[in-house]
């Protein structure tokens, strides 16, 4: 075995890294051909560089200079830019007018001389020693950029080079879309605004960044990271989650909700805003695939606002008369009963007596039973119906409980607890239960089942 993972180890080395089998994947490949072609340019145009260096180092005494620019051609050139643009090698090869200049007449004593072919008159510094001339300067620049483009290609696959570039070029990348570290730069500007010493500009650019990754995409794990950036950033986010509101997408919706409820938590409460009150209500719908996180805080929510906020109970009370699907209701029933909301008691109470009986569900009668005693005496006469004409044993002791925390009958003769399934609840009393304490127990255990035996179909 031993062996094995010696053989399995490769030494510490400066080049792109292997995959995770040790052998060169196709991007780690292309990786080094891009290094090799980046290091071969930078040579080529260092040489380069150090050529037109030397061509212009002047020579001393300048008769040489002079004697040999005089035995030249001329360096004129009648092309134009758009010719240039058709033959891209004109740019590092440069034609001339090229007509043989030894024999002319000089006009003055600089020794300037005039071309009979194209009229132009040229210094001897200018003349060129054959018709065609190669620019060194031009292909040395090409060189280095290429160079520098596949260096910049290599390197922006680590992200050694994230800490050390400024905030504004990470928002512009992120803008742009880099597929290979994007919550790697996400993750540094989450920290520098978190740090402070950022612009709100940035942070707010940040937050609308994030919101994005709350869309239902392939990319994993990249709304949850998302969400952690979102709840450091409290204030700042809270424009962006509110737009979010109005998202399309299920997903990003529901999450946008979740992370503004966790806001709202930690700050000054505020009104409840209409579209907030629109989500919170569609997060108490039955999608179990997300494990109820988004109910609970649905729940939640409307329990905090609820209970100073009139609308909100309306909008409540609504949801509740009209919609079809079963977990809403069950949800917006123990909302109303927590509210003590006596003008929804004529549909929240059979929805939640119903759940006092002997079923297959576990979990139901414990969920709704402080719900319930929220009620207060108004439910009194209703328990007092149901009681007498119930056949269910299980749910005539529940409401003889009821009845008895509600100060409207004596003991029960048998306590809740000697029914196995329901264990050791109701110990308390059920209204000092508050909604937060019925949410302790996880509704993934019975909620599934429920929704399960009310759908219509």
């Amino acid at each position: 075995m031993m062996e094995q993972v010696a053989e399995r180890r490769k030494p510490f080395s400066l080049w792109p890294a292997t995959n995770g089998d040790g052998e060169d994947g196709p991007t780690v490949l292309l990786d080094r051909v891009l290094l090799y072609v980046a290091m071969a340019l930078m040579s080529l145009a260092l040489l380069a560089f150090i050529w037109v260096a030397v061509r212009l180092v002047p020579i001393r005494g300048g008769g040489r200079r002079q004697r040999e620019s005089a035995l030249g051609y001329c360096p004129t050139s009648h092309a134009s830019w758009w010719f240039d643009l058709l033959l891209p090698y004109r740019y590092f090869l440069w034609q001339t007018c090229g007509y043989d200049l030894s024999r002319q007449p000089p006009l003055n004593e600089r020794g300037d001389v005039r071309c009979p072919e194209c009229g132009q008159i040229t210094t001897p510094r200018r003349v060129h020693r054959g018709r065609y001339r190669f620019r060194p300067g031009r292909a040395a620049l090409a060189c280095l950029l290429v160079g520098t483009g596949c260096l910049i290609a290599v390197s922006s696959r680590t992200e050694k080079w994230i800490p050390w570039t400024p905030t504004y070029a990470l928002v512009a990348i992120q803008q742009a879309g880099m597929p290979w570290h994007e919550i790697a730069l996400r993750r540094e500007l989450s920290k520098r605004v978190n740090d402070g010493g950022e612009s709100k500009w940035v942070a707010s650019r940040l937050a609308r960044l994030l919101v994005t990754d709350l869309h239902s995409d392939a990319v994993e794990w990249n709304a949850y990271v998302a969400m952690r950036q979102l709840d450091e950033m409290v204030d700042v986010a809270r424009p962006a989650l509110f737009d979010a509101l109005r998202s399309t997408d299920w997903q990003q919706r529901q999450l946008a909700f979740i992370a503004l409820a966790r806001i709202e938590e930690r700050c000054e409460p505020t009104a409840a805003e209409p579209l907030t009150v629109d989500v919170a209500l569609e997060a108490l719908r039955d999608d179990s695939e997300w494990y109820y996180r988004n109910a609970v805080v649905g729940m939640n929510y409307l329990y905090r606002h609820g209970a100073a906020e009139p609308a909100v109970r309306r909008r409540i009370r609504r949801i509740l008369g009209t919609t079809d699907d079963p977990q809403q209701r069950l949800l917006c029933a123990v909302v109303c009963g927590h509210l003590a909301d006596i003008e929804s008691l004529d549909v929240a109470y059979p929805i939640l007596v119903e759940c006092l009986q002997d079923n297959d569900i576990s979990g139901d009668a414990k969920f709704v039973a402080p719900a319930m005693a929220a009620f207060g005496p108004t439910v009194t006469a209703r328990l007092e119906a149901t009681r007498a004409a119930t056949p269910d044993v299980q749910q005539a002791l529940l409401v003889d409980l009821l009845l008895f925390d509600l100060g409207a009958a004596s003991a029960p003769a048998r306590r809740p607890w000697v029914l196995p399934k329901l264990g050791r609840a109701f110990q308390a009393p059920l209204q000092e239960t508050n909604l937060d304490q019925s949410l302790d127990d996880n509704l993934t255990y019975w909620l599934d089942d429920y929704v399960a035996a009310h759908r219509p179909w």
